[in-house]
């Protein structure tokens, strides 16, 4: 025989459901809080990398009379992978000091967009090594973090010898 019917228990007490609602709306707030520093973050005005040159020829000069390659580096404003590599990759101890190889000039992509389409450049962050006389001896695209930069340099300068 089947059992005579129950009916389901009192409701739950209005305060187990307001604060289920207000537990919730505090982490969306948290959440939203989090995403509005990160992207004060990433927005704000990222300083060039000390070293970096900012005009071609001045740089393209300096590469031919120390007789070291040319990194060129193209960015944009407001471009979040540019802005992380200037931050931490370019900031990094041991890329600063495979820097010391090269002659670092810093372009914004937008302002260069002559050289920038002479070496086949169509996206910020791209980074592209050249010997004093312009052959190209490595480009980068995108960002990247310490190690795969590094493999970058390195290429760029085992192709000068």
């Amino acid at each position: 025989m089947s059992e005579p019917f129950q009916p389901p228990g009192p409701p739950a007490p209005p305060t187990a459901r307001t604060g289920r609602r207000t537990r919730r709306s505090y982490d969306l707030w948290i959440l939203f809080g989090l995403a509005l520093v990160v992207m004060t973050v990433l927005n704000w005005p990222a300083s060039p990398p000390p070293g970096w040159a900012a005009e071609y020829d001045g740089a393209l000069r300096e590469a031919t009379r120390l007789g070291k390659p040319l990194l060129v580096g193209f960015y944009l404003d407001g471009c979040v992978p540019c802005k992380l590599m200037d931050r931490t990759t370019l900031r990094s101890e041991q890329v600063v000091k495979a820097l010391g190889g090269f002659v670092p000039v810093r372009l914004n992509l937008a302002a260069e967009g002559d050289l920038a389409a002479r070496l086949g450049v169509v996206a910020a962050p791209t980074y592209v090594a050249l010997d004093p006389t312009e052959t190209p001896l490595g480009r980068f695209e995108g960002s990247a973090d310490e190690t795969e930069f590094l493999r970058f340099l390195a290429a760029a300068q085992a192709r000068r010898h």
